[in-house]
């Protein structure tokens, strides 16, 4: 072949990322692990065509040189690490034989092999969520579904995907109590829930859809579950009105993941091991996450001195809360027993009636939104009813 009639470099280069990540997926990688494969590859891309070189001419200077450029473009350490966590098993492949043969497994090349990214300077952490504070969350929540939404997360410690694509059909019962079906990057986990039951309750029992219904479906498309965004713009609208009450500072960061890191130190304070913690969070058996999730905070070394010094009793607050009627064990943030009514702690019973009709008129409201909205999408009974736009 002629150098006129070479295939240019940019073909080239779209050829061996679209080989590899088909590769990837026949190994099994999941969908959105192969987007973010594949964003990170095709900036790494679009860096080395600008640069002027191929593989094999690229040195570990080059690299380290793309590392730092993606540092002054404001990306976190963490970002940074998943660039280079992708680039170099790519390299690897493209460079011992791409699609003909290249090998998924094996040394690293030596211009990637000893690459490193430093973590970030000390942030303000993720904000904690207490039950205090999860208890005021849900208070702001204008509709039933949106205080499921997140008191589930709060519960299960779910990514936000994960939970916004369970459907009716991933909930259930066993001997051991309500739980949910989770489909994540290490595959599917069953986990158990608590503090969420008494809200999930009124909500499913709103819900009247086929086990394929989405337990949380899209506002405009039922068809759709609830896109990550819309979820996003819920947390948004919440964490404002928290800091314009003074509940939070305005330098708190408070962000859907947050409660995935509050479950993580929850679960790392009740002395849960790596193995367990890694089997309910939905990471691989040899996973070292839980040392980046729930980490230690000040007011944690501050109470393990007061505990250890005897100026504090061990377990002052009970993790969960047992009904004085019927000794049902609830959640922390449980107001009520889910299964009589009755106040968890005395205070709560003036708040009883108020907060049991508040909770059956926001199931049979988003009922009757649901029934409204069915109606609509049949165009001769929206018409006789008068309910076309």
């Amino acid at each position: 072949m002629t150098r006129k009639q070479a295939i240019p470099r940019t073909e080239l280069a779209q050829g061996n990322l679209s080989a590899y990540l088909t590769v990837k997926r026949g190994k099994g990688l999941k969908k959105e692990s192969l987007e973010l494969y594949d964003s990170r590859l095709r900036a790494f891309e679009v860096w080395r065509e600008k640069l002027g070189k191929d593989y094999a001419e690229l040195s570990q200077t080059d690299l380290s040189g793309y590392l730092v450029g993606l540092e002054d473009n404001g990306l976190s350490s963490m970002s940074r690490q998943s660039c280079l966590a992708a680039m170099k098993p790519y390299m690897r492949w493209v460079l011992t034989g791409a699609a003909k043969n290249g090998h998924l497994t094996g040394p690293l090349p030596e211009a990637v092999a000893f690459l490193q990214v430093k973590q970030d300077q000390k942030k303000k952490p993720e904000t904690y969520v207490t039950p205090e504070l999860m208890s005021k969350i849900l208070e702001l929540q204008p509709t039933l579904e949106r205080k499921v939404i997140f008191a589930m997360l709060y519960d299960t410690g779910a990514r936000r995907g994960e939970l916004l694509n369970v459907r009716l059909r991933d909930m259930g019962r066993d001997e051991y109590g309500q739980y949910v079906e989770l489909d994540g990057k290490t595959g599917y986990r069953k986990n158990w829930l608590c503090d969420s039951l008494s809200l999930l309750q009124g909500y499913r029992n709103s819900l009247s859809g086929t086990p394929d219904t989405w337990l949380f479906p899209s506002p405009s498309d039922p068809s759709r579950p609830l896109a990550g965004r819309g979820l996003d713009r819920y947390m948004r609208a919440t964490v404002r009105k928290l800091k314009a009450s003074g509940v939070l500072q305005e330098t708190d960061r408070l962000r859907t993941h947050s409660f995935r890191h509050t479950k993580a130190r929850d679960l790392k304070k009740r002395n849960w091991s790596t193995d367990e913690l890694n089997v309910w969070m939905g990471w691989s058996q040899n996973s070292n996450m839980s040392s980046h999730y729930g980490r230690a905070r000040a007011e944690d070394v501050a109470d393990r001195f007061l505990q250890d010094t005897g100026q504090k009793p061990r377990d002052e607050q009970p993790e969960q809360q047992v009904c004085p009627a019927c000794q049902t064990v609830g959640g922390r943030i449980d107001t009520f027993c889910r299964t009589c009514g009755n106040a968890m702690r005395p205070e709560f019973a003036a708040e009883r009636k108020g907060a049991e009709k508040s909770i059956e008129y926001q199931a049979e409201l988003h009922q009757a939104r649901t029934l409204l909205r069915q109606l609509r999408e049949n165009p001769i009974l929206a018409e006789q009813l008068g309910l076309s736009a």
